[in-house]
């Protein structure tokens, strides 16, 4: 469901025809050709990084369009295109930004939230998470914090240009 409200908004691009499944050469065609492809460049880079670190020989697991590869253990989770790979138990913990707790969000409406992002930047989206998250990484180091809370707090695409932000 969440997905299908994302599409709807970016329908005359072909890359909403790539995440749903749906035909992505009449998408493409249509004149979003380079959306279309970094779509599916994105979704591949998160195929090919899910497969390398899932857990075991675990499936994917698909939910409403989003393929999730739990990698099992604790940690974080990263999202290239409709593809979420992280320990999958915890996309229905709670979101806490800082020690406040995000009323009726959670980890997993957060990583769900890049999928957006992913189809309006198409090719651009994981070289501008790369940066992003490297600003916002030394930025937070600037502010005494370690690289992974400085690239959350300060990230523009983990926060400003996000439905769901983590900035803490």
């Amino acid at each position: 469901m969440l997905i299908n409200q994302y599409v709807s908004l970016v329908r005359p691009h072909g890359s909403p025809s790539g995440i749903t499944g749906g035909d992505i050469w009449a998408g493409a065609a249509k004149g979003a050709n380079s959306y279309a492809n970094g779509a599916a460049i994105n979704m591949l880079v998160g195929h090919v990084v899910g497969l390398g670190m899932r857990n075991s020989t675990k499936a994917a697991t698909l939910d409403d369009g989003v393929y999730i590869y739990d990698t099992g253990g604790k940690g974080g989770w990263i999202t290239f295109g409709n593809v979420i790979i992280g320990p999958e138990a915890g996309l229905s913990d709670p979101l806490f930004v800082g020690n406040a707790k995000v009323p009726g969000k959670t980890w997993g409406d957060h990583e769900r939230g890049h999928i957006p992002q992913g189809t309006y930047l198409g090719p651009g989206y994981i070289p501008s998470q790369i940066l992003s998250l490297t600003i916002g990484g030394v930025l937070g180091k600037l502010d005494g914090m370690s690289l992974a809370d400085g690239s959350h707090k300060y990230g523009v695409l983990e926060n400003a240009t996000h439905p769901v932000p983590a900035g803490w």
